[in-house]
C-alpha cells in the first residue's frame, strides 16, 4: 500500500538503569526536535507519537537515543495501519542500537459458538 496512506502509532515505555540528568536532558531536546510526545526521567522514556512518518523521524529518533542510553528494557509497538490491514512493529535498544521484529496478526476460520 502506498506510505501516503499509512498511519503509524508508536507507543511504548522503555526502562533504563540511571540514566544521568545531562542524558535526560540530551535525550527530551531530541524529542522536542522531533516534535515527539516523550517523558524522560532517569529510569523511563515514555513515547507515544501518531503520524503517518514518512520521513522515519521516529527511528531516527531512536537510533539517536539509543546512542544515549545503550541499553533499554522494554519495547516501542508501531502499529501499522493502512487500508483496513494492521500489521506490527516491535522496537527494542540494546547494545546502542535499535532491533525491529515485525508482526501481524493471523487470523484462524470462524467458528460458531454454540452451548453456552
Amino acid at each position: 500500500m502506498p506510505e501516503a496512506e499509512v498511519q503509524r502509532i508508536y507507543d511504548g515505555l522503555l526502562h533504563i538503569h540511571n540514566l544521568s540528568e545531562e542524558s535526560v536532558h540530551r535525550v527530551a531536546a531530541l524529542g522536542r526536535e522531533s516534535r515527539m510526545e516523550i517523558d524522560v526521567s532517569t529510569a523511563t522514556i515514555e513515547l507515544q507519537f501518531v503520524s503517518r512518518d514518512t520521513d522515519h523521524s521516529v527511528l531516527r529518533f531512536l537510533q539517536q537515543i539509543a546512542e544515549i542510553i545503550l541499553n533499554a528494557e522494554g519495547e516501542i509497538q508501531c502499529d501499522i495501519v493502512g487500508n483496513g490491514q494492521i500489521r506490527f512493529e516491535f522496537f527494542k535498544i540494546r547494545g546502542g542500537k535499535v532491533f525491529r521484529q515485525s508482526g501481524h496478526i493471523l487470523r484462524t476460520p470462524e467458528q460458531e459458538i454454540t452451548g453456552l
